[in-house]
């Protein structure tokens, strides 16, 4: 008996988010563990997040939306580093302002038998 309320004493209370609710989190609040790097001579900004970051803050997830005043960006895992998330700027974006941005859940839509564009192939034919 003495026992059992020792362990529960050491059980450290994590504060953990619930698999059910949509959860948004401001860039500035994960500081010191995201960089950018310019590559605005090939039009865009490349910007990492350490996925260590999110533990107890996000849900887990392979894929994270990021809302800007230009629109929602896709944050993905980094295939080269498991242990970071990506994503891509333009270079039309204005780095002073990164702090502002909120990094989202994506909206996961239900499927009703909906038809969905998700790829798009344009070739050009060679002339004869």
């Amino acid at each position: 008996m003495v026992l059992l309320f020792v362990l529960t004493a050491c059980v450290k209370e994590q504060n953990m988010v619930s698999e059910g609710e949509l959860n948004n989190l401001l860039l500035s609040e994960l500081s010191g563990h995201y960089t950018s790097e310019d590559f605005t001579d090939y039009g865009l900004w490349f910007l990492t997040i350490e996925t260590e970051a999110f533990l107890g803050k996000m849900t887990n997830s392979e894929q994270y939306d990021l809302e800007t005043t230009d629109g929602i960006f896709e944050i993905r895992k980094n295939p080269v580093n498991g242990k970071q998330l990506m994503f891509f700027l333009p270079e039309t974006f204005k780095m002073t302002t990164i702090s502002t941005v909120k990094i989202m859940e994506p909206y996961r839509r239900t499927n009703d038998n909906d038809i969905f564009i998700e790829t798009v192939y344009i070739t050009k034919e060679g002339k004869d």
